[in-house]
């Protein structure tokens, strides 16, 4: 199992004799990229391709291994978030691949030795995030439902939530050990993307804080504008930011309308 980071989100993969699965595609450059590397490695088909949500930095890179995949899966949202993303960025025409395969709450197929699991526990960073996890190597992939200190982003347009995003971490490290090692799908400049249970646990508690202050400053009575005005979180200096839009004050700033719905 490792990853692989071209340009845009972490890419996951496994390869056995038996088996070659990998999630997430990036864009279509780096995902040829990608898929160069894997047949190196490897000259069977992709087992399967799974996505973490629909996010162009996440699926761009779909069609390029659509031929060399036997399916795409992904939480049942996906596809249609994909699809309205597609038009509303003005990529319709740009080749797109779906998944196939889809689910509510949970899928599970084995590969020869390699077995993958996905759940969704709610709406978070998205309404479709996918949790997927390579079982024997007790790896997960979280796709951006984890950021490595770095300021998160949010998407609520397709059915994100803050709220629901602590809940859902809650669920994910309840549900494996401390011994999984997780990917994500960004980390802060010179940080990679793997993280530790207590690192995951750390992010959930970055959410919590942010919720905690947008909530205090509203029974205050401040502005959306003079709350997403703080630069930096107590207790989470060193979470980082990618300037103008993924910063603290604009994750706070959607917070903020979270709240005040």
């Amino acid at each position: 199992v490792g990853y692989f980071l071209g340009r845009g989100a972490t890419i996951g993969w496994a390869i056995t004799p038996e088996a070659l699965v990998v999630v997430d595609t990036q864009f279509p450059d780096t995902a040829a990229v990608c898929l160069q590397g894997l047949e190196q490695r490897s000259t069977r088909r992709i087992d399967a391709l799974i996505n973490t949500h629909h996010h162009g930095d996440h699926i761009g890179g779909n069609a390029v291994f659509r031929p060399k995949a036997e399916m795409i899966v992904a939480h049942e949202r996906v596809p249609g978030l994909q699809r309205a993303q597609a038009v509303a960025s003005g990529a319709a025409a740009t080749p797109q691949a779906y998944a196939d395969t889809t689910f509510a709450d949970h899928w599970r197929q084995s590969f020869g030795d390699v077995t993958m699991s996905a759940w969704h526990y709610g709406p978070g960073h998205t309404g479709g995030d996918a949790v997927v996890l390579f079982e024997e190597a007790n790896v997960a992939h979280l796709g951006d439902l984890g950021y490595h200190e770095r300021h998160a982003n949010i998407d609520p347009p397709a059915g994100a939530s803050a709220r629901s995003w602590v809940s859902v971490l809650e669920k994910t490290t309840a549900a494996l050990n401390a011994e999984t090692i997780f990917l994500v799908g960004h980390a802060k400049a010179g940080i990679g993307p793997v993280m530790s249970m207590s690192d995951v646990l750390r992010f959930r508690d970055y959410l919590t804080a942010v919720l905690e202050y947008v909530q205090r400053g509203l029974a205050r009575g401040q502005s959306k504008a003079e709350l997403a005005a703080i630069e930096v979180l107590p207790h989470f200096e060193d979470f980082g930011s990618v300037p103008p839009n993924l910063t603290l004050g604009t994750f706070i700033e959607k917070v903020v309308d979270e709240l005040s719905a």
